[in-house]
């Protein structure tokens, strides 16, 4: 309860915090000009470089919110695991109004503690409560830090459907791998995984025969998924990340369904997942990322945004908040878009990547890596300088 009060009071002084690097001004011709390019799609993958990435942050909070306000969109799915926004979910039907701590927490550590969220935050809020925005997780890893519900609760709602003694069992195996709470007395192994499995699978069999209902439909999905990411656990990392990614397209198409056909979605995730072509990373020479499958899903209706910096820095770990990030090469997709403009962020399409050829671009992980970038992205946006996020302790 007290880890609980400290993770909330902490999602508070967040949400007080004002957003970092100036006016929304610095933005806003380049965020139009991405929203107009995007705005008559109908699935828009916003990436970025790396996951602490701040200035990243504030333009992909402004530019969600121009394509809500201005475009249409109705969904906002993040590259988070699902199970806090499907409690999310079923507070709003419930009529049971969520805070702003809560949507913090479900969307996740990678950015609920960078102060360039909160508006975004804020901006959302209201129009989850009131039915009329979607968000949720596109990811079934298990175990976000601060997440309100899936640390904990979501445990004891799984097992209920069990017998005892086997429900107290489970709910402890699912809590400790939720918290990653293994030891000498209990590792993290394959036996222990094993046993994990048996329980998902016995509650996924008595979840299904009440499907028709749907509290009992969410948590067959979060049953479903906590089983795909512990299947994960012993797997090579090259296996592990084409796996998630086809795991989080199977999600995506998962929460399009029950959305309906003419949603209009917005995906937050990195360029690596958003990039509609494998080469954006060598992760991918043995298969599909998950900008690739949403693209041959929709065709022309799909629309991938990658955000790039010339330079700067960015968060990187607690021992080194704050990594250099090298200057862009005069001839690369960065140094090609600043010259002989003074604009913080400049959009550039499709048809200006296509002119400019094959030309080194740090897309992925602030790396620079020599690509056609139309064939990767429907636009891209060039930050002249990154900075860490503002972020509370």
């Amino acid at each position: 309860m007290y880890l609980r009060l400290l993770l909330r009071v902490a999602c508070l002084c967040l949400l007080a915090v004002p957003a970092a690097g100036g006016a929304q001004a610095r933005y806003s011709a380049a965020v139009a000009q991405a929203a107009k390019a995007a705005c008559g799609k109908q699935v828009v993958l916003i990436g970025e470089a790396d996951h602490g990435d701040g200035a990243t942050v504030q333009f992909k909070a402004e530019l969600v919110e121009r394509l809500v306000s201005k475009c249409g969109f109705n969904a906002v799915y993040f590259e988070i695991g699902s199970y806090d926004f499907l409690k999310v979910e079923e507070m709003v039907r419930a009529h049971r109004p969520i805070d702003a701590p809560m949507l913090a927490s479900s969307i996740g550590a990678l950015w609920n503690r960078d102060a360039e969220l909160a508006p975004l935050v804020h901006f959302l809020l209201p129009r989850v409560n009131s039915g009329t925005l979607l968000v949720g997780g596109i990811d079934d890893q298990i175990g976000a830090l601060g997440a309100f519900y899936s640390l904990d609760q979501m445990e004891t709602d799984l097992a209920s459907v069990l017998p005892e003694p086997r429900r107290s069992d489970c709910r402890e195996q699912m809590r400790r791998r939720a918290n990653y709470d293994y030891s000498n007395d209990h590792p993290h192994d394959a036996a222990a995984i094993a046993h994990l499995d048996r329980c998902l699978a016995e509650i996924q069999e008595r979840l299904r025969s009440g499907r028709s209902d749907p509290l009992a439909e969410n948590r067959l999905q979060m049953a479903t998924e906590f089983r795909h990411s512990i299947a994960r656990d012993f797997l090579p990392v090259a296996d592990l990340i084409l796996d998630r990614d086809r795991r989080m397209y199977e999600n995506f198409r998962w929460l399009m369904r029950r959305a309906g056909p003419h949603r209009k979605v917005i995906l937050w995730c990195a360029t690596a997942h958003a990039a509609k072509g494998t080469a954006v990373s060598s992760d991918y020479d043995h298969g599909p990322n998950l900008g690739t499958l949403v693209g041959q899903e929709y065709g022309a209706r799909a629309f991938s945004i990658g955000i790039s910096a010339a330079g700067g820095a960015h968060y990187w770990s607690r021992s080194e908040p704050s990594r250099p990030i090298p200057q862009a090469a005069p001839g690369s997709v960065e140094g090609l878009a600043l010259a002989g403009s003074n604009a913080d962020a400049i959009f550039v399409p499709a048809r200006q990547l296509r002119k400019d050829g094959r030309l080194a671009g740090s897309f992925n992980l602030h790396e620079p890596r020599v690509e056609h970038w139309d064939r990767l992205l429907d636009g891209a946006v060039i930050l002249r300088a990154e900075r860490p996020p503002v972020r509370i302790p």
